[in-house]
């Protein structure tokens, strides 16, 4: 009787699901936008100067610290909540979920209080290569910054919750919220505060993200306030996790600090440049990215416990497969328009053609390894969905390795492009030749040469978007920027729409079978009103 109840419960109705995921999908899209939009934002007001330098390279460590806090509360807690949830009672959650809000409130503080009392040592590493001035400046920002670690990860632990509680499209609106508060109140203060009414911006903005999310979570679920323990097992197990996580995302890190430490050295304006460059690449990524997260990572941790990991791998390679067919065609274009979208954003401001062109050249030498990205990052977090942390760290460190060794090799011919190519390389070289040999050791082993094959099959029918990218590049960037919007726009427009096209039809040609399983139902004719769900449940 409980356990048709229980299964009624979870009925999964197609309606619902469909709008579910179309409102998280919205909120992703508007976030990734407006955080795309910060960064131009920071770009325009302040230039592409050793200012805008100081403000990104700043906010590098406590965002990245938060990011590490948010993958451990979704891949560490959350599944712990719901083992909790399912084989003890609900008492035992809260306790539970009370002991971890303390633990993450408490360690966030530390690391901030922390952050704040080591600052100059820390920066003085970070960016070597910048002025005593430079230093300073970057230091007190970094200070002000630190505070984002505490209110992100207080709004990843409610966003978690919110996220088993089936809550989907308000947990995800949080990064919207965060970003436009933050933008809202850069607009107001900059003339006032400068660079320093950025970074209040910023805190303002996790802070405004946090309220959000804990109002919501305690409107609809009670929360007594016993004073906690500290001896639940499920936080010990956390601790245990935190060891492997805290390996793995140190590892991580290496390749973005090269960017900064080589970077700091460079021309003034170097790191700015990087960064709004890469931004444009995390876009479509971040787009993959987050829907994998929310659609696949709850599969994959369900299937870890299969015995011949049939379903597990399947899952892993469709999926990889999936973000391959939207993100190589996808980078490609952000190479061959890297000029006419720079000039698009950014000559009206005081970026300069300078800067103009340094964001132009550094984004189409990161642009086409956008899918290398992706696989970097989802092939680390299924690692360690499926609790194969070893390979990952490996993964980690290879890569790191790479990314210095391309890095400093191609510097010494191509000053700041060296650094943007040698990042690009390094997740390159990593996915085609690392990945195979340390997935060896987890249960993610064959279909990789088919995975290959799939991913020269996108490349091949690219090829008419290089040949944009090589006829596009001809054009200096003060060309582009003394044309119209209109023009730049129209340019840009018909880049899309034509070597997508071109894209489609080549994938048809080539026999690309998701592209197939798409066009299928339009070249039999036979489409209904619910054939996606009829689709998927041949």
């Amino acid at each position: 009787m409980n356990s048709n109840k229980t299964q009624a419960e979870n009925k999964v109705h197609p309606n619902r699901v469909l709008r579910t995921s179309l409102m998280i999908f919205l909120f992703l899209v508007a976030a990734k936008l407006m955080n795309f939009f910060k960064k131009i934002l920071i770009g325009r007001l302040f230039g592409v100067s050793w200012v805008a330098d100081s403000f990104f390279a700043a906010s590098y460590l406590p965002y990245y610290l938060a990011i590490f806090f948010e993958g451990i509360l979704f891949l560490g807690f959350l599944p712990i909540f719901s083992q909790v949830m399912a084989e003890k009672s609900r008492a035992e959650a809260d306790h539970f979920v009370r002991e971890m809000l303390v633990a993450v409130t408490l360690l966030t503080g530390v690391i901030a209080v922390a952050a704040c009392w080591s600052a100059p040592w820390v920066i003085r590493e970070l960016v070597p290569g910048f002025s005593a001035d430079e230093q300073k400046l970057t230091s007190s920002l970094f200070q002000i910054l630190s505070l984002v670690v505490i209110f992100i990860s207080l709004s990843s632990f409610f966003k978690a919750l919110n996220s088993y509680f089936e809550h989907y499209a308000y947990a995800a609106s949080s990064g919207l919220v965060d970003t436009a508060v933050m933008i809202g109140i850069t607009l107001v203060s900059w003339k006032t505060w400068g660079i320093f009414g950025a970074a209040w911006g910023a805190v303002a903005g996790s802070l405004a993200a946090f309220v959000q999310q804990a109002v919501y979570f305690f409107k609809r679920h009670s929360l007594s306030l016993a004073k906690p323990s500290f001896r639940n097992h499920g936080l010990e197990k956390l601790v245990w996790f935190l060891v492997p996580m805290g390996m793995i995302w140190g590892l991580q890190q290496i390749p973005f600090l090269i960017l900064n430490r080589f970077g700091s050295g460079m021309w003034e304006g170097t790191i700015s440049s990087l960064n709004i460059s890469q931004t444009l690449t995390t876009v479509p990524m971040g787009l993959v990215s987050h829907t994998v997260l929310f659609a696949i990572f709850p599969l994959l941790a369900k299937q870890a416990g299969d015995l011949g990991g049939e379903n597990l791998r399947e899952t892993f390679f469709q999926t990889l497969r999936g973000g391959f067919l939207i993100l190589v065609p996808a980078g490609f274009l952000l190479t061959a328009l890297a000029r006419p979208i720079a000039a698009l954003f950014f000559t009206a401001g005081d970026a300069g053609l300078e800067g103009t062109s340094r964001i132009a050249n550094s984004l189409a030498c990161f642009g086409w390894a956008t899918f290398a990205l992706y696989a970097d990052l989802f092939m680390t977090q299924s690692l360690i969905a499926v609790r194969k942390t070893l390979p990952a760290i490996f993964l980690c460190g290879t890569r790191a390795l790479l990314t210095y060794f391309f890095c400093y090799v191609f510097t010494s011919w191509w000053d700041y492009q060296g650094l943007a190519l040698g990042f690009s390389a390094g997740l390159v070289v990593n996915f085609f030749i690392c990945f195979p040999l340390f997935f060896r050791f987890s249960p993610l082993v064959g279909g990789w040469k088919s995975l290959y094959g799939h991913t020269a099959q996108l490349a091949l029918a690219s090829t008419p978007v290089l040949l944009t990218a090589w006829w596009m590049n001809r054009w200096p960037i003060d060309s582009w920027a003394a044309s119209s919007k209109a023009v730049v726009l129209a340019a840009i427009g018909a880049g899309f729409l034509v070597g997508g096209g071109i894209y489609l039809f080549l994938c048809m040609l080539l026999r690309v079978k998701e592209i197939h399983s798409v066009f299928r139902p339009l070249k039999e004719g036979w489409i209904q009103k619910n054939w996606w769900f009829a689709s998927q449940n041949e």
